[in-house]
């Protein structure tokens, strides 16, 4: 009798819940601050009707600017049998893509620059291999980003930027921070940074003029994962800071201009899906950020004492004022 009703009770459940298969997502993200990403991917996939822990699986994994820990967290997401792995940064990126031939599971990439110039995909419309994603425009955006920290700050004279000299970074964006500052009349004062110490000593060397100077963060993930020193500096001196992403600004900086990490991890959610749904990665082409927004921290402005450098009319502008 009970086999009977156990039965019944089977033939009871709709079949679609019987035969639902359970999708695997893991997540390689470079430092805490790109946990946002994920969390925009994971409320992207519930809008497809992703719930987790009914029919999706996640595996986020924080590795804190070591790259070495990228081979055993992809040995560890090939055991599981990961559907698609979503990464961010353009380092972490570039390290999986040295493994990925091994595994052969589709990746998602978010925060990357620009995914052609650092050799991740072939091209945009055509990605190739097992990537695609949102590409975050950070270099395109520096030029735009300056003008407007110009414009609503018009007393800087100089920018301080630093950026990380293991890469060739500096090829690129650095020589849209200096031709752009110069074009505004704005001295850039570059900083090459080798490692956390070297970090640690130039910065205890500088020192800045809260009426002329300000604080450029640029697109550079060694930066972004020892963010503080912006704000341990900006607070320091009380000099006026972009922001690279606006989701730092609640932390201090006094502008932001960019897309919103959580916003790019969401809009990543429609590429997962098409994805589970049987394309493939070399087809999907790579997408920019749907929108960019100006933020502008008039809570820091003023608790720094800025207030009287603010071009006001710039607050009409903002897609969002923090007071």
């Amino acid at each position: 009798m009970k086999k009977l009703i156990f039965i019944l009770i089977i033939f009871m459940i709709p079949f679609n819940l019987l035969s639902e298969e359970v999708k695997k997502v893991g997540a390689i993200l470079y430092a805490k601050p790109f946990y946002n990403s994920f969390l925009g991917l994971k409320d992207g996939l519930k809008d497809f009707g992703y719930e987790e822990g009914k029919n999706i699986v996640y595996y986020p994994e924080t590795i804190n600017t070591d790259l070495n820990k990228i081979e055993g967290i992809l040995q560890k997401f090939s055991q599981e049998k990961v559907d698609i792995i979503f990464t961010t940064s353009t380092f972490v990126a570039l390290k999986v893509k040295e493994y990925i031939s091994l595994h052969k599971i589709p990746i998602i990439f978010n925060e990357v620059d620009d995914p052609v110039l650092s050799g991740i995909v072939d091209s945009l419309s055509k990605p190739n291999g097992c990537f695609t994603g949102v590409s975050h425009i950070a270099s395109k955006l520096v030029p735009k980003k300056i003008e407007i920290f110009k414009s609503v700050f018009p007393q800087i004279k100089r920018i301080f930027v630093f950026y990380n000299s293991s890469t060739n970074y500096k090829n690129e964006t650095i020589d849209k921070v200096e031709s752009t500052a110069q074009n505004l009349n704005i001295e850039p004062i570059i900083i090459p940074i080798k490692d956390i110490n070297d970090l640690t000593k130039k910065t205890s060397d500088i020192s800045l003029s809260n009426e002329s100077d300000a604080l450029f963060w640029a697109p550079d993930a060694f930066m972004t994962a020892n963010s503080d020193i912006y704000y341990s500096l900006a607070d320091k001196f009380k000099v006026p800071m972009m922001v690279l992403d606006n989701i730092f600004i609640e932390k201090g900086g006094c502008i932001g201009y960019s897309p919103d990490f959580y916003e790019v991890g969401k809009q990543s959610a429609h590429i997962a899906n098409l994805i589970f749904s049987g394309a493939q990665p070399a087809n999907i082409p790579v997408e920019y950020p749907e929108k960019i927004f100006l933020v502008i921290n008039l809570k820091e402005i003023k608790r720094l004492g800025l207030e009287k450098y603010l071009n006001k009319d710039y607050l009409h502008f903002a897609d969002k004022i923090i007071k």
